[in-house]
């Protein structure tokens, strides 16, 4: 019989820390003696929000570039699976163990990568937080007891669907 672990339907969540956009041109900054005016302030901050909005992907392009992800991150969990049961030495439970969390951590950084659409950053933040969550629970969990646990992408799998990721989540 199959663990919940690895009977549940992988997660990959799609997360995303806020990526700060600005320009780098020296020409547009103004000198140590040069104070710009409030307009010119006013009309650099709205230039640079404007370039970060039209930078950022609509949710749509991210659900899908995310989603891209997160198949690949449920192709490597169902390998590192195969053939892994109750009566799996722990030797090999524990390499599922490894390669599972070293997947999932890495996947959530290519996710975090990715630049989240305008005003979606907490929503994949706290996408992101349960993605940890989960990789610290398998971590954590004794090899002879990690078979058995309830479902640990369960939180993580529900704030995926909420955003409206199609494979991230499912």
């Amino acid at each position: 019989m199959r663990s919940k672990i690895i009977a549940v339907p992988l997660f990959a969540l799609c997360v995303v820390a806020a990526t700060a956009c600005g320009s780098d041109s020296k020409d547009s900054e103004p000198t140590k003696t040069d104070k710009p005016s409030s307009s010119q302030t006013t009309s650099r901050a709205a230039a640079t929000t404007s370039a970060a909005a039209a930078d950022a992907p609509t949710k749509e392009e991210y659900i899908v570039e995310a989603d891209a992800i997160c198949t690949s991150l449920q192709a490597e969990f169902q390998e590192a699976a195969s053939g892994i049961e109750d009566t799996s030495p722990e030797g090999d439970i524990v390499q599922f163990q490894e390669t599972v969390t070293e997947s999932i951590r890495d996947h959530a950084d290519q996710l975090r990568d990715l630049t989240p659409p305008e005003g979606d950053e907490d929503t994949l933040d706290d996408v992101y937080t349960e993605l940890e969550g989960v990789a610290d629970t398998i971590e954590s969990t004794p090899p002879s007891q990690l078979l058995s646990i309830d479902d640990p992408f369960e939180a993580a799998d529900q704030k995926a669907q909420e955003y409206g990721f199609t494979v991230c989540g499912s």
